[in-house]
């Protein structure tokens, strides 16, 4: 696990030295102290003057200016520093609103400790809180102080993806301008770690929930001397609309290219119906965000060719894929693409379903594996989890693609549900934070 500082006030060897670390901007006030002579703080030359408040059962809060998220956050760590400080009873409590001086939003406390001295480090664990929220912390005084300062850090400290099992489900945020297009939950689990042939040390996901929308994974190619692609498309894997689509970033409407010469787009008439005509859409790994993409590994994949391209095999790289019959543990044709994933070990363990009226329904889904007698079928796993009778190409269903994820990815969790999260790229660091003061 790989603990990382977002952010950091202190240390330093004077309370001059480490106030340069606070936003200054206009000087800053007591918090909700009580029973004491305030004073604002004053700023001479950007130093601190002491002996500002003489505190009888007073409180002093530093207080966040931003919301902290605490989804990647674990830990916060507090060190007291300075001239007579024993004593202590500290408060460190999360706020929904911006806490005023009457500290009268307090969502709850974290945690208070008593009796807190001089040098003495805290740390205080997190990993049970979510959302995003103002962090206070609230120290009570029953004595003077001369000089008085503190070092305060907070924490994130992230899994690594190789470290969860197979079956564990990952939450991935996707691109925000694409949002409804994961309904509630962009989830994928753990299909698989180091499987064979796949990239060295890494970790196979797959979309648990099959994708929102279904779609043909090939079009028809009304030029095609092949009188089957014609009316019903095409499907040799590596030439599908699919495969591109899966594969691409490209903005809304530019996915496409031809990929031979007989090739056509999904669109009105090339199509079972005229619905989810997804040459319009953006490419699915710009939905899938940039973050996303940049993790994911090329992967050599081996797909059957079907008689009428000479049969056989072939292989090509790709980031994203249908998984093949043999992948999900079902065998047709007498096809071998690859090996079985772990995840995969009976029909239960195939059936994905998808969110219909608050209710989880079963639906089909489909592979990447041809028919090999002809040239437009393809292989699709049904809503009780076993192989289907080929439907052709351009019928819809939907897509649960796969992909592989370095095993060092950092991840976040286990969140409530029971999930885990990828961490975002670069995790958010948090600057400025105290608007409250210390006496």
């Amino acid at each position: 696990m790989a603990e990382r500082e977002v952010y950091y006030l202190g240390p330093t060897s004077t309370a001059e030295e480490s106030y340069q670390n606070i936003d200054k901007t206009g000087g800053w006030e007591f918090l909700d102290l009580k029973n004491v002579t305030k004073s604002k703080l004053t700023i001479n030359n950007g130093k601190y003057s002491s002996s500002q408040v003489t505190a009888t059962n007073g409180h002093a809060v530093f207080a966040t200016k931003k919301k902290i998220n605490f989804d990647f956050i674990n830990k916060i760590k507090i060190k007291l520093a300075g001239g007579s400080v024993s004593g202590q009873v500290i408060s460190v409590q999360l706020y929904e609103n911006t806490p005023a001086f009457n500290m009268g939003n307090k969502i709850f406390e974290i945690k208070t400790i008593e009796g807190i001295s001089n040098a003495q480090l805290i740390e205080i664990d997190t990993v049970q809180i979510y959302g995003s929220y103002y962090l206070g912390i609230n120290f009570s005084h029953n004595s003077y102080f001369d000089q008085w300062w503190t070092n305060i850090s907070v924490i994130t400290t992230a899994k690594m993806l190789d470290k969860l099992s197979v079956g564990s489900a990952i939450e991935i945020d996707g691109a925000p301008a694409y949002s409804g297009d994961w309904v509630k939950n962009n989830v994928w689990k753990i299909a698989d770690k180091n499987h064979a042939g796949y990239p060295a040390n890494s970790v196979t996901i797959i979309m648990d929930r099959r994708y929102r929308y279904p779609i043909c994974v090939d079009a028809k190619e009304p030029n095609n001397p092949d009188a089957n692609r014609k009316v019903y498309g095409n499907n040799r894997y590596r030439y599908s609309n699919i495969h591109q689509w899966l594969n691409s970033n490209s903005e809304a409407g530019q996915w496409y290219t031809a990929q031979h010469e007989f090739d056509e787009p999904p669109i009105s008439g090339n199509t079972a119906d005229s619905s989810n005509l997804y040459k319009s859409w953006a490419g699915f790994l710009r939905m899938m965000g940039k973050d996303f993409e940049d993790k994911l590994l090329p992967t050599t994949i081996t797909v059957a060719k079907p008689n009428v391209d000479g049969g056989g095999y072939e292989t090509f790289t790709a980031k994203m894929f249908l998984p093949s019959t043999t992948e999900v543990g079902l065998s047709k044709d007498g096809f071998t693409e690859g090996s079985k994933l772990a995840l995969f070990s009976d029909n239960a363990s195939r059936v994905s379903y998808y969110e219909k009226d608050g209710a989880l329904v079963a639906d089909l889904w489909n592979t990447r594996t041809p028919y090999k007698t002809n040239g437009y079928s393809v292989w699709y796993v049904s809503a009780d989890g076993s192989i289907n009778s080929a439907g052709s190409a351009y019928h819809r269903k939907a897509p649960r693609p796969i992909g592989n994820l370095p095993g060092d990815t950092e991840i976040y969790g286990p969140y409530p549900n029971g999930h885990y999260r990828l961490a975002p790229k670069e995790l958010p660091t948090y600057q400025n934070l105290i608007i409250g003061g210390a006496v």
